[in-house]
């Protein structure tokens, strides 16, 4: 069987990492996968020389997108692919566009909050109208299944995003721990990085030798220095931008948080509870079904900076407590081991093949 992923590029975001691990598994499972990307861009992560990458702009230059959706049309249409897999609500809509009347099957996955993301109310209309017409929708969480039609929940599949933290699996339990705070993600407005700069700001002074650490890029950086510099802890919060070695950097954390004000499925949230870094997560999609409260990890309202404050203050003044949440958090590994989620995703991939 022959797999076809397409999206815009292979650049560090969540539905580009997993796209880069079901690809090299898939390949090691003696399946021909293809890659075919928007954009001509690096590729961030490591891809198996035996995945043949492809991108529009080799074909057709930097050109507008209807010029994309004829080649695209074009492409599906005389490709061998068996199955073509797309990702990200953009890339869905136009793939969808192109798909018709290929002869194609076409799974889209979905890979946000799909009440919040597209931005434009207007464009997610025009999203939930195009995705009746796919053959099969991926989403990461229950709770995203059901903002969807019930048509579109038929031929749907909640599936969760795999894990691969390597040798690094558990690693954060034996290290030895900086007094610091991680975050990863980008700044941006949805990750709402302010939360946790401001509550920072107000434990700071009870534990004086911590300090926080933003690992991404991304629109509010000049900003959030700024507000730091405003609170007097510019020397005590850290911006190294996104970078490869990421769980080596948070091993040795005391604890990580996410304060998005929505999400699909967390990777970074994912990889953090698997390397074994207690965690704490606003209340969003996949991070309540992730984490149960005081269990292996905690969960805060989104854009509910006292309450981060008052959990933060809690597992640092009691440690022992946090690390018994993370001790439960590395169990997540063998759920959602990469070669799990592949078989998951085969089966729903033969599902949809045989559908007529």
């Amino acid at each position: 069987m022959k797999i076809l992923f397409t999206d815009a590029t292979l650049l560090h975001g969540g539905a580009e990492r997993v796209i880069s691990i079901l690809a090299n598994e898939l390949i090691e499972l003696g399946y021909e996968v293809e890659i075919l990307l928007y954009y001509d861009r690096p590729i961030w992560y490591q891809i198996s020389n035996k995945v043949k990458l492809l991108n529009d702009e080799h074909f057709i230059g930097k050109t507008n997108p209807v010029n994309h959706i004829v080649f695209r049309h074009n492409y599906f249409k005389n490709c061998d692919a068996d199955i073509i897999i797309s990702f990200l609500a953009p890339i869905n809509m136009l793939n969808i566009t192109a798909n018709f009347f290929t002869g194609k099957k076409l799974i889209v996955a979905d890979r946000n909050d799909p009440r919040k993301i597209p931005v434009k109310f207007w464009i997610r209309k025009v999203r939930d109208v195009l995705y009746r017409f796919a053959d099969g929708i991926v989403l990461q969480s229950t709770n995203n299944k059901k903002y969807f039609s019930k048509s579109i929940q038929e031929k749907s599949a909640v599936i969760f995003n795999p894990v691969d933290v390597g040798d690094f699996r558990g690693a954060a339990l034996v290290s030895s721990k900086n007094d610091e705070i991680v975050a990863v993600g980008r700044l941006i407005e949805q990750k709402n990085p302010f939360m946790l700069l401001e509550a920072f700001s107000k434990i700071s002074y009870k534990y004086p030798t911590y300090s926080l650490t933003f690992y991404g890029e991304g629109d509010l950086a000049s900003e959030l220095k700024q507000r730091a510099k405003e609170l007097g802890l510019s020397g005590k919060i850290k911006f190294p931008g996104a970078v490869k070695d990421v769980f080596d950097k948070i091993k040795s954390a005391k604890i990580y948080v996410m304060t998005s004000n929505y999400e699909g499925m967390p990777n970074a949230l994912i990889e953090a509870m698997c390397v074994g870094v207690p965690v704490i997560s606003t209340k969003v999609s996949g991070a309540v079904d992730l984490i149960e409260d005081g269990v292996n990890g905690r969960l805060v309202d989104c854009k509910d900076t006292e309450a981060l404050i008052e959990v933060l203050d809690e597992m640092l003044d009691n440690y022992t407590m946090a690390e018994n949440y993370a001790k439960e958090s590395i169990k997540l590994n063998e759920k959602l081991e990469a070669k799990q989620i592949v078989e998951n995703w085969l089966e729903f991939i033969a599902r949809v093949i045989k559908h007529k």
